[in-house]
């Protein structure tokens, strides 16, 4: 490990201080202490964090406007678990599933309300078998009006597959958007 210091020299070992020459810089390479401890070794979480991520939804979303460099706060979203396509390897609702949202003040969706209130929690209608197509569609046309920008994408649409096998790892689906008033990228993040 070396030290750069224009002024004063401490040595972490000794609680010496060396004055260095004004304007100079002296460089100190302290010798590494030999480890007698073990290694540390990965553990497993503690239980309070194993309950939070169990309650967390399986598909979360993500807003960023890349004009500003921050979160885009309340823009409403809509999660939609969409009908099979008649495959025997796609589940095999008729009618699609939506959920809505909004972006909370870190750009982020943390809770999905089933629309209308009668259907099932995402949690259930999620892990029904087979793979599943679904769209988030981002209502960003009042966003950017808020902020005095003619966007060119008043709504966007992200459509992905889950599949079956991802659904049985116990796989989280993070889908962040970047987006500004005349472009936007997304990607499968973590």
């Amino acid at each position: 490990m070396f030290t750069y210091l224009t002024t004063y020299l401490v040595l972490v070992d000794t609680p010496e201080v060396v004055p260095a020459k004004r304007g100079a810089v002296r460089c100190l390479q302290t010798p590494t202490p030999t480890r007698t401890e073990p290694p540390l070794q990965a553990s497993k979480p503690p239980p309070a964090m194993a309950s939070e991520s169990s309650t967390k939804p399986p598909i979360t979303c993500h807003v960023l406007d890349t004009t500003a460099g921050k979160p885009a706060p309340s823009v409403p979203v809509t999660l939609t678990l969409l009908p099979s396509t008649g495959t025997t390897t796609t589940t095999t609702t008729t009618t699609p599933l939506q959920f809505t949202g909004t972006t909370n003040s870190d750009g982020r969706i943390t809770h999905w309300t089933p629309t209308p209130a009668t259907a099932p929690p995402l949690h259930t209608a999620f892990h029904a078998p087979g793979d599943q197509h679904c769209a988030l569609t981002f209502a960003t046309a009042a966003y950017f009006q808020a902020r005095g920008v003619d966007t060119f994408f008043p709504e966007i649409e992200i459509r992905f597959m889950v599949r079956q096998q991802q659904k049985e790892r116990g796989e989280h689906f993070h889908v962040p958007l970047l987006v500004s008033g005349f472009g936007y990228t997304t990607y499968r993040g973590s």
